[in-house]
């Protein structure tokens, strides 16, 4: 029996039902280069797996200076509310 794809490649491991979750609580967005998707300070609520291009992590540390973090390409999970909670 040939499993179901997952919206989350990452995630083949998994079972069907555990795949049709995932799935059923997924939503597929769009962001525009430069848009903030996180705000550092704030909680978030949810996961983000990257599908296409790149994520500038960064933290702000005064108005006009920021420490980049890490970039995160595609296919990669990362824990972005733990980064920028520290």
């Amino acid at each position: 029996m040939q499993q179901k794809a997952c919206l989350i490649p990452t995630y083949s491991l998994l079972t069907d039902r555990q795949i049709e979750l995932i799935n059923s609580n997924s939503h597929v967005l769009h962001h525009t280069y430069g848009e903030v998707i996180f705000l550092q300070e704030r909680p978030v609520s949810h996961l983000i797996f990257l599908k296409s291009g790149l994520v500038k992590l960064y933290r702000q540390i005064e108005e006009k200076r920021e420490i980049i973090l890490d970039i995160v390409s595609p296919n990669e999970l990362h824990a972005a509310h733990v980064r920028l909670a520290a």
